[in-house]
């Protein structure tokens, strides 16, 4: 279980019960946090294999040179994967990929420009 490996490690975590929302606009109409917190999770496959999560604010768009660039791949060793690809090479669920990778296999990359903090409520 990833809480347990979390804590295990010393990561400092929350968790947040809340209704399901798939998208960063369904975040703001349904949750209590303020925008700012609201992290999303776009999974790509790297073309000499495996998969990696980029977790970026919200509002933000992934930028594909830096994420490769990060990497130490070529943009175009990045593919964006459709739903369907995540849900069956990685396991999550349409419209809930999470940062918590499922699999030793996936590397997250986490936007540097978020500082990770605790949500703060609207």
């Amino acid at each position: 279980m990833r809480v347990s490996s979390s804590s295990a490690r010393g990561v400092p975590f929350t968790i947040h019960e809340h209704v399901v929302a798939r998208t960063v606009a369904d975040a703001l109409e349904r949750l209590p946090f303020s925008p700012e917190a609201y992290l999303k999770t776009v999974a790509f496959r790297l073309k000499a294999g495996g998969w990696v999560l980029a977790v970026l604010r919200g509002a933000d768009r992934v930028d594909y040179r830096a994420l490769a660039a990060a990497l130490g791949v070529g943009r175009r060793d990045l593919h964006q994967m459709a739903p369907d690809e995540v849900a069956a090479d990685l396991g999550y669920p349409v419209g809930g990929v999470g940062p918590v990778p499922t699999n030793g296999r996936i590397r997250t990359i986490f936007d540097a420009r978020r500082r990770l903090s605790r949500p703060h409520p609207r």
